[in-house]
């Protein structure tokens, strides 16, 4: 097993000692953001899941509209079932795509102000894309 030395300043003096920690990394407890990891690890394949029904079905549909004018589109989405699934896939994309800006964002960011700015703008953003879409596909519906 390869050891990692790590140096860390000592409390009591301000010499260096170094701690051997194996490549495992450190046990002990989980703190911060790492906490809860694994439901957040489960949230995200089940909407990495979700989206692949949805994406089938979003292919699908715009190939049979492909050519159409624009009354036979407002009259496909005027349909309950299309509406709808038009709704949760605008909804799960958006999703997926705030869930990988901020790990990108986290991974790449490191000025903790300018990540916190990034994360906030991406979220607010893809929220009002969300909401946009959601109010106009009603709109649609509602006629």
């Amino acid at each position: 097993m390869t050891d990692v030395t790590i140096k860390t300043p000592l409390k009591d003096d301000n010499a260096n000692t170094h701690k051997k920690l194996g490549v495992s990394g450190c046990k002990g407890k989980v703190k911060g953001k790492e906490k809860g990891t694994a439901k957040a690890w489960y949230g995200f394949r089940l909407v990495c899941m979700a989206l692949l029904p949805l994406s089938i079905w979003f292919v699908v549909f715009m190939v049979q509209h492909v050519g159409h004018p624009y009354a036979v589109w407002i009259g496909a989405l005027q349909k309950t079932h299309n509406n709808l699934l038009m709704m949760l896939t605008t909804g799960v994309v958006c999703h997926h795509a705030a869930h990988g800006l901020h790990e990108i964002i986290e991974d790449y960011v490191k000025p903790a102000c300018v990540k916190r700015l990034l994360m906030l703008s991406a979220s607010l953003g893809l929220t009002m894309i969300a909401l946009g879409s959601g109010y106009a596909l009603l709109k649609i519906y509602l006629g």
